[in-house]
């Protein structure tokens, strides 16, 4: 009777760890996604400001203009950072599955490897856009370093809750890291200021186009492209609000992320109300994000 409830809780803590393991990689790829939308929303504000300036027979240097939002180097970091979320995740539902000793070995040997490799990687994110202080980076790194230590030391499936207990310390660090990139709200240090203010700027420079138009110099824009510069000068609102709010998703899936991970353990007891709720959680995170994206690119 043991051996079958003993059989039992393992085939739910799969199960569990399955569900994590899915959720966990869908907000990495959402958020990913997300970053990417963030990035090009960044490049149309650059080229609507351009527009402007130029339409005032102002000069524009367009290496300067079209700089990205994100530097490529920093948004590689943040998708690398996350892939290897998703790769543990992945991984752990590996270590409860039931493949081959050798072929799980390889597996974890592959993963381990290409977190050491980022380790060195992580150094670009000093150098662009990032939020992240240089020395945070340096942590950020040695916690991928760990974890990779922890599955390399952990092999067998009967360590799977160990690499979980072990790695979480990390796991938590490394989302705080990705949450201080975008900021706790719209008047602290990070991405989702930085988005913010872009488009309060070019509101601002729209309105003083327009304003000139109307009652200086009504030779700048013809009657019928007036409303159309008052449509699209209005829009910029919508277009603030669904960025804003997709980056408040990310930073909701990443708190979302850290708490069900913080209640994994869990997945081995028999009951974990706990972490069924975390679980809950996190998926709803990750559909609002999905949605949040969608609604992103509708308004650009």
């Amino acid at each position: 009777m043991l051996f079958l409830l003993a059989g039992c809780t393992s085939t739910n803590a799969g199960r569990k760890i399955s569900e994590f393991s899915a959720s966990t990689k869908s907000v990495s790829e959402g958020v990913a996604r997300a970053f990417r939308c963030v990035d090009e929303t960044g490049t149309a504000l650059a080229t609507d400001k351009a527009v402007l300036v130029i339409s005032q027979n102002g000069k524009v240097d367009p290496k300067r203009a079209m700089q990205p939002f994100l530097d490529e180097s920093d948004y590689k970091s943040r998708i690398a950072a996350l892939q290897a979320l998703s790769d543990y995740a992945v991984l752990l539902n590996s270590i409860m599955g039931e493949k081959p000793v050798s072929s799980l070995d390889s597996e974890i040997d592959r993963f381990a490897s290409s977190l050491y490799s980022l380790s060195s990687d992580l150094s670009v994110m000093t150098n662009g856009t990032s939020y992240v202080p240089g020395n945070e980076v340096g942590v950020l790194a040695s916690c991928f370093n760990e974890i990779a230590k922890v599955v390399i030391d952990n092999k067998r499936a009967n360590n799977c809750k160990i690499i979980i207990s072990s790695s979480d310390p990390y796991i938590q660090k490394i989302c705080n890291l990705l949450k201080q990139d975008i900021g706790t709200d719209r008047y602290s240090r990070g991405l989702r200021s930085q988005l913010y203010v872009s488009y309060d700027k070019l509101m601002t420079d729209r309105y003083t186009v327009i304003s000139k138009a109307l009652c200086c110099d009504k030779s700048i824009l013809a009657p019928r492209d007036k409303r159309t510069e008052i449509g699209l000068w209005l829009s910029l609102v919508n277009e603030q609000k669904a960025a804003d709010e997709a980056m408040v998703q990310l930073y909701k899936s990443l708190e979302a992320l850290q708490k069900a991970h913080g209640q994994l353990v869990h997945a081995f007891d028999s009951s974990s109300p706990e972490f069924d709720q975390s679980m809950a959680m996190l998926k709803v995170e990750s559909d609002r994000l999905m949605d949040r994206f969608n609604k992103l690119k509708r308004a650009q």
